[in-house]
């Protein structure tokens, strides 16, 4: 496996493992994304401090991770990070998560980052595992606060100083 900061051409691949995670209802998105919807908030990822990275197997993108910025446009909350990341399907417990969440982690001090923040559902056991697993611990909880076809589910909070 190959990991990478991500390119241009990769948000494709990007958008279409997001929408894998929209439609096993892993993520607060209800609706698919398209490559346009999401243009901007590729460009706003600049390494080294908010990077996109990518796992790639056999020269095919299988995941990927992003350090976003938390609470933009607030300059005092400048140093914390969200963490996001999607495995395709098919590459799902194979390791590449971990390897995303490590790469991530170790990008963190030329980052200028000393937190990290996963905002999650509640139910997303294999997303909280795998943090529990990095020493995230749970900050926050907002009871029922997404609603979804299947119900409401706690949002929670799971943050780790870096």
């Amino acid at each position: 496996m190959k990991l990478r900061t991500a390119t241009h051409d990769d948000l494709g691949a990007i958008v279409a493992i997001h929408n894998q995670g929209i439609a096993a209802g892993t993520t607060a998105n209800l609706t698919p994304h398209t490559v346009a919807a999401l243009e901007a908030w590729f460009d706003r990822h600049k390494p080294p401090s908010r990077p996109i990275i990518v796992a790639e197997i056999a020269a095919t993108v299988v995941g990927w991770a992003s350090l976003s910025d938390y609470r933009p446009g607030r300059e005092a909350t400048r140093h914390c990070a969200e963490i996001s990341y999607f495995v395709d399907a098919g590459h799902q417990r194979q390791g590449v998560a971990t390897a995303l969440m490590q790469e991530a982690m170790d990008r963190c001090e030329d980052a200028g980052i000393t937190m990290l923040l996963a905002i999650l559902l509640a139910d997303n056991h294999a997303s909280i595992a795998l943090l529990r697993k990095f020493e995230f611990q749970e900050w926050g909880r907002l009871p029922e606060a997404v609603i979804t076809s299947t119900g409401a589910i706690d949002h929670l909070y799971l943050g780790r100083r870096v």
